[in-house]
């Protein structure tokens, strides 16, 4: 055993520990599908998926889609409160 080399005692060559490995033998993979469209519009009367890059109201942090996003920062329910 060389001294230089002290951290390669002990140690396996697990790929699957690796997250850039190509084995992909141990990752487990859910078989619950998941859809990308995670969220819906924040509109009660609305069923629009929304994502990420959508309308975010600034005072309710809601998401909206197109057609129920207010014209400023804030939500068309949010923009008559104030």
């Amino acid at each position: 055993e060389s001294v230089n080399e002290w951290w390669k005692v002990d140690k396996s060559e697990d790929k699957s520990s690796i997250p850039w490995s190509e084995d992909t033998s141990a990752i487990p993979w859910s078989s619950i599908p998941v859809s990308e469209n995670v969220d819906i519009c924040g509109d009660s009367s609305c069923s629009t998926g929304v994502n990420a890059f959508d309308f975010r109201c600034f005072t309710c942090r809601k998401r909206y889609c197109d057609t129920h996003k207010g014209t400023g920062i804030d939500c068309k329910f949010c923009e008559s409160l104030s």
